[in-house]
């Protein structure tokens, strides 16, 4: 789901760029998932059916072969583990999926092993047994068989195999990919990030091209410009975030009816989200539930310090560059010391098999 909307709020500040305008030799990270997803809806029924096809991992090597015929090096990213944090997040809000869903639950099979929540692996389920019930009716069984197609490990594996053949980097964050390109980006081992999330912003990703299509043609973000949007005025980049986690992210059970249109106004009245939030609490307690400052603050440390692997010294580390102990002595009283909300820590071993795509960021055991 991400940040609401967060992209078309953005607009104001993005500028149409084509990709053969970047700097010669420019580094650029790749969210790989978002790749191949696009691809794999050009052969979801042969993924869902574990039918033999390359058509998924042909679109996405065009799209690097488009990056370096343009003098641009891509670094791919992909997801590992999803935050428990997350996982908890979706499962409250889709608990009517998975009520909805479980009489008609369809089991996959077991190459089909995910990161998704029960209730997201139901939703593809559902979808997949509508396709093969309306297999012989090709068009209306295709969008069931894209909603139910799944990126697994496994066909990450097999296409780290094809990068490694063309010496082409790579990594597999020990989390989201996200956190792991805001990272290369912010410590300068990437000149910018390609992806089509917005929420890149709200981790302070420096450089984005949005949305790039087969020509090479996307939109570019700017930090620079960030607090030029019109609406911005008087903001900083952490009353962005905030601004952001307020108005609803994949970290936090948001609010009703917290639009950006609201939520800039009560930004603009109280100035920071301590004062917002006692504000809700008095003209509206019932729609402050229980709990919500903590977690709101969590999720704002999530953006700023999640877990994620360094590949110059080949451990985890937290996205800001502090230490867990510098972390640990800034924490407000009601977050506690535990910081595995940012993603546990991963033994030294394990992360770099997982960044180098030989261990299973699900079971954490090698592939055969």
């Amino acid at each position: 789901m991400g940040i609401k909307s967060l992209y078309t709020f953005l607009e104001n500040v993005l500028t149409t760029i084509d990709i053969s305008e970047l700097e010669e030799a420019c580094t650029v990270a790749v969210d790989g998932y978002n790749w191949l997803y696009q691809g794999a809806m050009l052969c979801s029924k042969e993924l869902c059916e574990n039918l033999p096809t390359n058509k998924h991992i042909e679109f996405f090597m065009k799209r690097v072969e488009l990056l370096q015929q343009n003098k641009v090096k891509p670094f791919i990213v992909f997801d590992g583990c999803e935050l428990l944090m997350k996982i908890d997040k979706k499962r409250k809000r889709k608990e009517y999926v998975f009520l909805a869903l479980w009489q008609n639950y369809l089991p996959l099979s077991s190459s089909s092993q995910s990161s998704n929540p029960p209730c997201e692996r139901r939703s593809r389920d559902k979808s997949l047994a509508k396709a093969r019930r309306l297999e012989s009716r090709d068009a209306a069984a295709v969008g069931h068989y894209k909603h139910a197609v799944n990126i697994t490990p496994l066909i990450v594996h097999k296409l780290i195999e094809v990068l490694k053949k063309q010496d082409i980097s790579y990594v597999v964050a020990p989390y989201e990919a996200d956190a792991q390109m805001a990272f290369l980006a912010i410590h300068g081992r990437v000149n910018a990030v390609l992806t089509s999330d917005a929420d890149l912003v709200a981790f302070g990703c420096p450089r984005i091209i949005f949305r790039m299509d087969d020509s090479g043609r996307g939109h570019e973000f700017k930090d620079s410009k960030l607090l030029k949007h019109p609406k911005l005025n008087g903001f900083t980049q952490q009353t962005f975030l905030e601004l952001c986690v307020l108005r609803g992210c994949d970290y936090l059970r948001p609010l009703n009816n917290m639009n950006w249109h609201i939520v800039l106004e009560k930004f603009q009245k109280y100035g920071t989200y301590d004062k917002v939030i006692e504000h809700l609490k008095e003209s509206a307690p019932a729609s402050v539930y229980t709990g919500y400052k903590t977690e709101f603050r969590k999720a704002m440390l999530t953006f700023k310090h999640q877990r994620v692997y360094d590949p110059n010294c080949e451990s985890t580390v937290l996205l800001s560059g502090l230490s867990e102990d510098e972390l640990r002595s800034n924490l407000p009283e009601d977050v506690g010391n535990d910081l595995s909300f940012l993603g546990p820590w991963i033994e030294n071993d394990v992360a770099k098999g997982i960044a180098e795509g030989v261990i299973n960021p699900l079971d954490r055991m090698p592939f055969d």
